[in-house]
């Protein structure tokens, strides 16, 4: 069975027969380092600590530049010219009032953005905004406001000594979490989701969940990878790895669902029969770049039988460094 098919990174020609898999991969080409990425304030030269509670944003998108500035959502116009960067002085925001500490750090920074002449973006994935005033160089360091902080990897399931299994036979597919970002930034991503053309593709679309990546098949064991929402770049954001024996619902291989790019996430997954497969996750510690996880965990898996009712159990975890090919 043939089947060309679209994925979140890009072109994907997956080729499945009875006991065999081949997956090919085009990437495709990069996005422009300020678009794609809904951004949100981490730190503030000016500011010794941020006004708690008052999240403030920024996103850039074909010239156009919006976000929250703490109360009031704000818009207005941008250039790029390489790194340098001009955010136009005419900035519309909305009336909104606020407790008197976050109105004051809104108005410093809409100020601070129209001083703004550089952008970089660090190993990290981090935006630096350089300003230039009367007294001196400020910066602006913004996080991908999708990512969730890594968690402490000492408390991740990978870590336990002895797995516990999540799945228990015989239980529904669970409902996916509502995507919690803008409808253009859905729109775009939603470009990237592989049509349902399996069953089991079918009933994940049913409970919400959106198909990326191909499908693996062995035999009568199928698995398919699916989330529920999307970071600024279309990078799968809570999201997992379904596992069906003869279209039924035998569990999922994290307890968890994963973001991209953070600790726990997964790497590949390898399906070797019917009833034994594996997955590599991402393990991150607080030093390591977004690109370049430290450490990866290999779990290996086995479909077992429960009231002859197929159900995924875990059985090992080993964790180790990273190595470079």
């Amino acid at each position: 069975m043939d089947k060309v098919q679209k994925g979140i990174l890009g072109s994907l020609l997956t080729v499945v027969a009875h006991g065999t898999i081949t997956t090919t991969v085009v990437f495709a080409g990069s996005q422009p380092p300020l678009q794609g990425t809904p951004w949100q304030l981490q730190s503030w030269s000016d500011q010794t600590s941020l006004v708690p509670d008052a999240p403030i944003t920024i996103s850039f998108e074909n010239g156009n530049l919006s976000g929250l500035g703490g109360c009031n959502r704000y818009r207005t116009g941008y250039q790029v010219n390489k790194q340098n960067l001009k955010i136009n002085s005419a900035i519309a925001s909305t009336f909104k009032a606020c407790a008197e500490p976050i109105m004051a750090q809104e108005a410093q920074f809409l100020s601070a953005l129209t001083m703004v002449e550089r952008f970089d973006i660090n190993n990290q994935g981090e935006l630096k905004l350089t300003y230039r005033t009367k007294k001196g160089i400020g910066t602006l360091i913004f996080v991908d406001a999708n990512r969730p902080p890594a968690p402490n990897s000492s408390k991740t399931w990978l870590n336990e000594k002895k797995l516990t299994n999540w799945n228990q036979a015989g239980t529904s597919i669970p409902q996916a979490p509502k995507p919690q970002n803008d409808p253009t930034l859905m729109k775009r991503c939603l470009e990237g989701v592989r049509r349902p053309t399996l069953k089991e593709d079918v009933s994940l679309k049913d409970n919400g969940w959106m198909l990326f990546g191909p499908a693996q098949i062995y035999d009568q064991t199928t698995l398919v990878t699916a989330t529920s929402d999307f970071d600024g770049m279309c990078r799968p954001l809570k999201y997992q790895a379904f596992v069906f024996v003869n279209g039924v619902f035998a569990g999922t291989l994290s307890p968890q669902l994963m973001d991209s790019r953070t600790d726990s996430s997964s790497r590949p997954i390898f399906l070797y029969d019917t009833s034994n497969l594996s997955a590599e996750f991402n393990r991150y510690d607080e030093k390591d770049a977004l690109c370049c996880p430290s450490g990866v965990s290999r779990v290996s898996y086995q479909i077992q039988r429960t009231n002859d009712l197929p159900v995924v159990v875990p059985l090992e975890v080993v964790t180790q460094p990273m190595t470079s090919n």
